[in-house]
């Protein structure tokens, strides 16, 4: 059943009868200093009084109100507040440049500004009152609000201020018929259901979480949840904690959720990841045939390690690519996609669950028109069908603020607004949007950036004489075209100079040269559909690493002086080596480390540095160097103090995984292995070599490459009787752990579990403690499945576990399983397996290794260095027996 909305001609009206849901849950905040929760009855009376303080600080009927500070719950309140008092909201970037808030300051001339403190020296001296938002509904009783008939619904409600084509940003404003119909559409679409418990982790000042993610639930008297923080933990605190049934989120969001859904996968021990593996295949195959209901009751363990009650994955703000929008539904999500304009309020087509095919942006939203124009001169060449999105409906605004112009060029002249993108549509009537006929490129985070504003700047300088910018695998990069002849590090250097000119997010992270002229319109535009393949024409002709990156600057230099600083600049450049990394890299939009990319990150930044960075210290940071700040000033003790005495990082809970297996079971777990071995020899022809260097007694370390699902069954069935003996495996098993099954397979597997909710260094505490009680341990160092098969690096926690231990280490290369299960095939194919066991090291010979750095370090280096002596005695030796 679908939520309802009370009929109401204005937003105004519609506020005013909140009160009517009563004491229903109506907001929670999970806020850094504790969970505020307000119902329905309290929201309504938070809401008359800071509408009543509007009113007493001059805000009328069509007065604009600037609302400039950070999203939370004070945020909410004082935009819903500006709405029931009568006025028109203008959200903006709490962190908009200072000549972007000047410019709207004069151009809507705001009679209220809202802010917090943060942000309100900001605002000091703007020409309007200032007027704190954190406080606004909490002081004394005031008059309610009296009743403001007479609003007109076509005056403005909101008005957003959004990039053009060219100049400062455009103010659009959006009336209250335009957001009642989108509300009162979307609504009726059974998205939303009574009792649904909504999480917002997006800023509230973009139109699409804020229509979508902020007024509908509340007008539809659902649960809106919001995160104290848009960092990862913050927003898995929510979703749980908040019991979210509806998650509303953009494709990067989503994107980090399923990366660290497949980090912790490819951590898990062979048993249990096999059996993961194997269900969520079974759901990729189900999901679109029998719908994600089947995919989610595959996968419960999952849903109820992560998040029991999500049911639904709203997408919108900017295209989700169709491998995603799979990936997403084959866990067992039903996905809804959505996509508009500010100036459509927003929605235009909404994909449901089960609609269209993936990767569609669906259908039109009911009372909405929508066309394909024939392509611009220059355009001809566009896919087949393809053509420019026009629409119209009640939702379409009404024009730019104060732009009689952008208007004349915004509309046709039959009244059908130009959206700027193309499209073609399908024979089910699903439209497929192709990309932007504009040159405006919308990032997969929704931010708005520019192009040829970006590429004024690069071509300023002398040895630039064309640039063209253009996204690649979501990353921002360049065409260039040299003035003269001159050096790609010369050429470097020049772009480098430019970039400071520019923000962190319009910043190229990479450029490809070209000295042909490029292709252009006959009226001397860009043929920006022409771009993405001569940047990878010409990236390819090029070959070889990109070049490095410009010196340092002296004060970066004197920062990189600290050995964690040091330890985690080098660390990124090993995880980023294709991307000419700087200080002023900007970690959400280069590197791609927003929300839960922080959690995929935590463990490793710990291990190489020592350091834990809070949630507050993840908050402060924008760029590589904010990043390498926090990291010098974190106050935490290094790896050794922690390692010294491994248990005490362990819980009582913990120390259980390192029991031995009970006596009852050994006979399964015999079995188990002689069922491994049986299947490895069969299909695999398993063949060993080098079983004789296994210590014969003693706790041991076991040092493998990493290529496939198939290496640790492999390396079981190659150890055989001795698999028997106390042997354990490193991994991340938190989905294992789901249910009394799951937790029942990871203990027969001797699995240590790698609890990423708990300080990273306590996983490297685990593995220490299990070798000091006299085990052997399988820990992978390079901590993933190689994407390639050839070897990675290894990461900095197995030199760190041998800097207080001075076992025996066997290099181990597991040679064919990549071959026969490689990373991008879904199902195994039969062929050869074979493990060779390399002669054993001491953990001090590792540490003594050559080349720069701390002892871990190094000992990572000499043993990926050992590994990479059997693979090249196996290339240069006979065939394995």
């Amino acid at each position: 059943m679908s939520v309802q909305i009370a009929p109401a001609p204005d937003l105004a009206t519609l506020l005013r009868g909140l009160d009517g849901f009563g004491d229903a849950p109506a907001l929670r905040w999970f806020a850094a200093a504790g969970e505020q929760a307000l119902s329905y009855r309290e929201l309504a009376q938070r809401l008359e009084a800071a509408a009543a303080r509007l009113r007493a600080h001059g805000v009328s009927r069509g007065g604009r109100v600037l609302l400039l500070a950070e999203s939370g719950l004070p945020w909410a309140i004082g935009a819903l507040a500006v709405l029931r008092a009568g006025g028109v909201l203008l959200p903006l970037d709490a962190h908009s440049p200072d000549d972007t808030l000047q410019h709207v300051l004069t151009d809507a001339a705001p009679v209220l500004v809202l802010t917090d403190a943060e942000h309100a020296p900001r605002c000091a001296g703007c020409g309007a009152p200032v007027l704190l938002v954190d406080g606004l509904a909490e002081s004394d009783p005031v008059p309610t609000v009296p009743a403001d008939a007479g609003i007109d619904p076509a005056s403005p409600a909101v008005m957003f201020y959004t990039s053009g084509t060219t100049g400062p940003p455009k103010g659009v404003p959006l009336s209250h018929a335009n957001l009642l119909y989108q509300l009162r559409t979307v609504a009726a679409l059974d998205l939303a259901r009574p009792g649904d418990r909504v999480l917002l982790p997006l800023p509230m000042h973009h139109v699409y979480p804020f229509v979508i993610g902020l007024l509908l639930p509340i007008v539809a008297g659902v649960t809106l949840l919001l995160p104290g923080a848009t960092t990862g933990a913050q927003i898995m605190q929510a979703l749980r904690e908040g019991r979210a049934s509806v998650l509303i989120g953009v494709p990067r969001l989503y994107r980090a959720l399923l990366e660290g859904i497949d980090g912790r996968v490819a951590g898990l021990p062979p048993v249990s990841r096999h059996l993961l593996g194997g269900l969520r295949a079974a759901a990729r195959w189900s999901a679109p045939r029998l719908g994600a209901g089947v995919a989610r009751r595959l996968l419960a363990p999952l849903h109820r390690q992560m998040a029991p009650q999500l049911r639904l994955l709203a997408c919108g703000g900017a295209a989700l690519d169709a491998d995603l929008d799979a990936a997403l539904t084959a866990l067992g999500w039903q996905v809804a996609v959505g996509y508009g304009l500010t100036e459509t309020s927003p929605l235009l087509t909404l994909r449901m669950p089960g609609q269209c095919r993936s990767g569609s942006a669906g259908r039109a939203v009911p009372g909405t028109e929508l066309r394909l124009a024939a392509p611009e001169a220059g355009e001809e060449d566009l896919p087949a069908g393809a053509g420019a999105i026009e629409v119209r409906g009640p939702g379409v605004f009404g024009g730019y603020f104060d732009l009689p112009q952008a208007n004349r060029q915004a509309f046709t002249a039959d009244g059908w607004f130009r959206t700027g993108d193309l499209g073609r549509l399908d024979e089910d009537g699903c439209l497929e949007v192709l990309g932007r006929a504009s040159t405006l490129i919308v990032t997969e985070s929704g931010k708005n950036i520019q192009p040829e504003e970006v590429e004024a700047v690069y071509q300023a300088h002398p040895l630039i004489a064309e640039a063209a910018v253009l996204q690649v695998d979501r990353r921002l990069v360049a065409l260039l075209v040299p003035q003269q002849p001159a050096t790609e590090a010369a050429l470097r250097e020049a772009v480098a100079e430019q970039s400071r000119q520019l923000p962190s997010y319009q910043r190229v992270v990479e450029f490809a040269l070209t000295f042909e002229p490029l292709a252009r319109t006959a009226l001397g535009k860009l043929r920006r559909h022409l771009l993405a393949e001569r940047y990878r024409q010409a990236r390819q002709a090029a070959g070889g690493p990109p070049p490095d990156a410009a010196p340092l600057a002296a004060a970066d230099q004197a920062l990189l002086r600290d050995p964690r600083a040091r330890a985690v600049w080098d660390f990124l450049h090993e995880r980023y080596p294709d991307r000419p990394l700087t200080p002023d890299s900007h970690v959400q939009l280069d590197l791609g480390l927003d929300s839960l990319g922080w959690l995929n990150l935590g463990m490793d930044i710990a291990a190489r540095s020592g350091a834990q960075l809070s949630e507050d210290a993840i908050a402060r940071i924008a760029t590589v160097r904010d990043l390498l700040r926090e990291v010098s000033l974190a106050d935490t003790a290094p790896p050794a103090t922690l390692l010294d005495d491994p248990l005490a990082a362990l819980d009582a809970q913990q120390r259980r995984w390192l029991r031995p297996v009970p006596v009852w079971l050994m006979p399964l777990r015999a079995a188990l292995l002689g069922l491994t071995w049986l299947l490895m020899r069969v299909f695999f022809r398993l063949r060993v070599t080098g079983r004789e260097h296994l210590p014969a007694s003693g706790p041991f370390l076991l040092a493998p490459n990493h290529g496939s699902y198939l290496d640790a069954p492999a390396l079981g069935a190659a150890l055989g009787r001795r698999g028997l003996r106390e042997l354990c495996w490193a991994g991340w098993t938190g989905i294992m752990l789901g249910s009394p099954l799951m937790r029942a397979i990871s203990r027969l597997a001797r699995v240590l579990p790698m609890d990423s909710e708990r300080r990273a260094l306590s996983s490297l505490a685990f593995g220490l403690a299990a070798l000091r009680a006299g085990n052997a341990l399988v820990w992978f160092p390079e901590g993933a499945r190689s994407r390639t098969g050839a070897l990675e690096p290894f990461l900095p926690g197995i030199g760190l576990l041998l800097e207080h231990t001075d076992v025996p280490v066997l290099p181990v290369y597991i040679e064919g399983a990549y071959r026969a299960w490689p990373i991008h095939r879904r199902w195994p194919q039969a062929g050869r397996i074979s493990v060779h066991i390399g002669a054993p090291i001491r953990a001090t010979e590792l540490l003594a290794g050559p080349g720069p750095g701390q002892p871990h370090e190094r000992a990572a280096r000499a043993l990926r260095e050992a590994v990479a002596g059997l693979i090249r005695a196996r290339l240069a030796g006979p065939p394995a027996p």
